[in-house]
């Protein structure tokens, strides 16, 4: 045998020693100390009763409104959630109708298109507007 394998063999065989060792001592020590005696002032005593296990409160889930405008949008604006509340009988319509109106806006802004409407009607020249603008 070569010196590499002769300690090798002899690392292999002092670790099983220990742990021969090790595993008697284990299995003593439970011995030992369940022959220890109880102390005077738990003599006659009765063990205590585990706590009753108790429940946590569960938060009730946000409403279908505010969670929709949280995730899909960018959060509910002051009158948001009475809107969507409006928009169906249940969840389900109300989810559906919202995102149907999300992919299909109108943006009707009658403001808006009585000022489109005045520039269109003035008789203001291309080059004016452009002379004004840049």
């Amino acid at each position: 045998m070569s010196k590499s394998q002769t300690s090798n063999s002899l690392d292999r065989r002092s670790f099983i020693g220990a742990s021969a060792a090790l595993g008697a001592a284990g299995i003593a020590l439970p011995q030992i100390s369940s022959a220890a005696p109880l102390p005077e002032k738990f003599q006659g005593k009765q063990p205590m009763k585990p706590a009753r296990e108790q429940t946590q409160a569960v938060a009730p889930a946000p409403p279908l409104a505010a969670l929709v405008l949280n995730k899909a949008a960018y959060g509910p604006r002051p009158g948001d959630i009475e809107a969507f509340n409006a928009l169906g009988g249940n969840d389900n319509q109300r989810l559906s109708n919202w995102v149907d109106e999300q992919l299909n806006p109108t943006l009707a802004d009658q403001e808006i298109d009585d000022r489109l409407a005045a520039l269109l009607d003035s008789e203001v020249s291309e080059d004016k507007l452009v002379s004004c603008h840049t």
